[in-house]
């Protein structure tokens, strides 16, 4: 009986959600126990066999994911706490935005709504500019959210300037996991 395999969950077509459940892991010793950590490439091997853990899901989400004893667990949060020895008990966000690098100077515990945050441009942005969009009267209206909350920055001539004062307030709200991309 293989202990660790590989397997991952999809998004739901309806809603759009990462189905990953956030499992409470092993501890460190089962873990050390059935894989190696290599923290230069972000990559977990099988200790039984010698074999590479790395699985992206796919097309549904970039997520890989480790199956052991039946239960499934995100890769990068088993890499951040073998890593760290820190055990996450809160969202683990990759740095870059590459769900498949894995590497523990990638990774870092975010809240919820950090890791939210930290995402790539919407596709729907028709002004490729993060948190700009245009008004039916010419302008451009820069605006940021925190929690459920929308923030209004405020309207500008031109997107560049709503572009700058989008980048000022993600800086004042978010800090160093502000992403102004």
């Amino acid at each position: 009986v293989e202990l660790v395999s590989a397997s991952c969950w999809y998004l739901t077509p309806k809603f759009n959600l990462l189905l990953l459940p956030m499992n409470p892991l092993p501890s460190l010793d089962v873990l050390t126990r059935l894989l190696a950590l290599d923290a230069d490439e972000g990559r977990l091997y099988r200790k039984v066999r010698k074999t590479l853990v790395l699985v992206p899901c796919g097309r549904a989400t970039p997520y890989a994911t480790v199956s052991i004893k039946g239960r499934v667990y995100a890769q990068h949060r088993i890499i951040y706490y073998m890593a760290t020895g820190d055990m996450p008990d809160t969202a683990i966000d990759h740095i870059d935005r590459d769900k498949r690098n894995n590497r523990p100077s990638n990774l870092r515990k975010a809240s919820k709504s950090d890791n939210a945050h930290n995402y790539v441009r919407c596709r729907k942005n028709k002004l490729g500019i993060r948190g700009v969009s245009a008004t039916k009267r010419g302008t451009y209206e820069a605006t940021i959210r925190r929690g459920y909350k929308v923030i209004r920055i405020g309207e500008f001539e031109t997107p560049e300037l709503a572009a700058e004062a989008y980048r000022n307030a993600a800086i004042a709200i978010y800090g160093d996991s502000a992403c102004t991309e």
